[in-house]
């Protein structure tokens, strides 16, 4: 028979066992040859059991006091990161705001009667192939029309529209190929055609200079309209000459420009009216 069979027969005995031993330690402790060492011992049990005690109370506070540190610590850093995020916001803000105070600057003293649009696509093919703004015929866009931006400051040509709809309008770049524009060496007044090369570093090219005008032209000169049979108004900023292209047996030159406007940066532009719009 195990153990557990022997107990459920003979609890009773057991529990009678049990009784007894603890009367018999108990009277044992209280006599006079062993109260002293039983009272000894029990308070060294009892101080023994009371610094368990403290140490599981004072470890599991601890551990609470942690747990609740570290949801104190989450909650200030999902503070702070919410307080960058503002920040971020803020600046972001910043900046847009100075961007549009600049534009409206620009568009209270531009000298052509003008239709602000902001850039809402690009052509996915080719990045810079065409632009899409967010105004169309029912604001007023005409094809053809010159498009121009503000960068640094600056009032620079960006092209012009060849796609009009309804609530939206398509501008080709003066960069792309196709693209020519009636120009002129601002300092020396020599003048040419600026055309698209949709390639390069720079994008554009001024052509049929005569070779003469070689001596008349640095690095750096400021190329604009000319007004001349064209589209576009008289000296609207395009870009800077690069250099200088002479080849034998060639009356011309080809000067590289680089374009004032970094296609890449531009949100806003705008659109001028039609000649009879000017004021």
């Amino acid at each position: 028979m195990d153990i557990r069979g022997f107990l459920k027969l003979h609890a009773t005995l057991v529990v009678f066992v049990i009784i007894v031993s603890v009367s018999s330690v108990s009277l044992l402790f209280s006599s006079s040859g062993f109260a002293g060492q039983g009272s000894s011992l029990l308070g060294m049990l009892q101080s023994s059991v009371s610094s368990v005690g403290r140490f599981f109370t004072e470890t599991v506070d601890s551990v609470r006091q942690l747990g609740q540190l570290r949801e104190d610590y989450d909650a200030l850093l999902e503070r702070v990161r919410s307080a960058e995020v503002l920040e971020q916001d803020i600046e972001s803000l910043r900046r847009e705001n100075e961007r549009l105070r600049s534009v409206l600057d620009f568009s209270e003293s531009f000298r052509y009667e003008h239709i602000p649009a902001r850039i809402v696509g690009r052509d996915p093919q080719s990045l810079f192939a065409t632009i899409t703004i967010n105004r169309g015929s029912q604001h007023g866009i005409q094809r053809d029309s010159p498009v121009v931006a503000v960068q640094e400051g600056l009032e620079s040509l960006v092209g012009r529209v060849v796609e009009v709809g309804a609530f939206s309008s398509r501008v080709k770049p003066v960069t792309q190929p196709g693209s020519f524009v009636s120009a002129m060496i601002a300092e020396s007044r020599h003048q040419g055609l600026a055309a698209g090369t949709g390639s390069g570093v720079y994008g554009v090219e001024l052509r049929h200079i005569p070779q003469s005008a070689a001596d008349d032209i640095v690095h750096g000169a400021t190329v604009v309209t000319s007004g001349l049979q064209s589209l576009y108004p008289q000296g609207i900023l395009i870009g800077r000459v690069q250099g200088i292209q002479s080849h034998p047996f060639e009356p011309t030159l080809q000067l590289p420009v680089r374009p004032f406007v970094d296609m890449s940066r531009l949100e806003y532009l705008f659109v001028i009216q039609p000649e009879g719009s000017r004021i």
